[in-house]
């Protein structure tokens, strides 16, 4: 995952039993995704990564900066 997904910062929980995914690309605000498994991770990161690329290039302007938890459906 490391390999694949080198914007991120990845470990699992072994106490919440869940996947986490820290964002270490720019991006206007911090980013902290959660997932019960791998494979929702990864969907997230993709996801994450595509709102990331489309601000940059509609220019979308955010004020401030906002700690967000995004988490996969159960």
């Amino acid at each position: 995952m490391d390999e694949q997904w080198s914007n991120w910062t990845v470990f699992y929980g072994t106490w919440s039993r869940r996947f986490y995914a820290i964002a270490s690309m720019q991006t206007h605000e911090s980013l902290i995704l959660e997932a019960a498994t791998a494979e929702e991770l990864e969907d997230l990161m993709g996801d994450a990564e595509t709102r990331a690329l489309t601000r940059r290039t509609v220019g979308l302007i955010t004020t401030g900066r906002h700690r967000r938890i995004m988490r996969a459906a159960s």
